[in-house]
This record gives C-alpha cells, structure tokens and sequence, in this order.
C-alpha cells in the first residue's frame, strides 16, 4: 500500500511538472500516467545500473552527470511515448528534458527529505 502512495506522489509531481513547463505536455492523461510509470520503472530498475558504469563520468563532471542521464531517459521516453510532446528542436527539446528532469530529481528530493521516503528517482 506505502508504494502506491509514492508511486501516486510521483505521478502527481510529473503532472505538476507537465503544468509548469510550456514545452512540454501531454495529449492525454494516460500519456502522463504511462510517462510517470515508464520513469518510475527506468528510474528503478535500469538507472543504478547505469550509474554504476557511469561513475569515472560522474567524477569527472563533479555530479552533474545523473542530471544529463535524466535527460536522456526524459528524451527516451518521449521517443516511445507518442502522446508524450516535447516541443522545439534537437537543442530545445534537450533543455526542455533537462529541466523536466532537473525539476522531476529536486522534487522527488524534497518529499524524500519531509517524508523519509525512497521514491523511484
């Protein structure tokens, strides 16, 4: 039951975040509810994967490499998402997916940090 609560937070915070930014929406709500799960789940399962190889990366950027990997799992799921509109070209879409991300790590941090919970990003 605790984890439908998170998950229900978290697809609530990428609604919020849908509101927030003007390039970015989307055109249904199961769009919104199926780019929630899809992050949950990359969030969950492939993300420390990536991490862990992506390490000697993160060092060397001095942390702000898991932002540019939200990024792209931001731009990945939009690809597979049709419903899913990032707006603009190949340079907009990025910054558009990385405040979409940026927005996505702070906020899951922040209830994490009122709440004591393990949220999926």
């Amino acid at each position: 039951m605790n984890f439908l609560i998170k998950i229900a937070v978290y697809i609530g915070i990428v609604f919020c975040i849908d509101y927030a930014l003007v390039a970015i929406s989307f055109r249904t709500i199961e769009a919104g509810l199926l780019v929630a799960g899809c992050m949950a789940v990359i969030n969950i399962f492939i993300k420390p994967i990536v991490k862990v190889f992506a390490f000697p990366l993160t060092l060397m950027t001095l942390g702000i490499f898991p932002l540019v990997l939200n990024t792209v799992f931001v731009l990945i799921v939009a690809n597979f998402v049709k419903d899913f509109v990032i707006v603009g070209d190949v340079f907009f879409r990025f910054f558009w997916a990385f405040a979409f991300g940026f927005i996505l790590t702070v906020a899951t941090f922040i209830i994490e940090q009122i709440t004591g919970w393990n949220m999926p990003n």
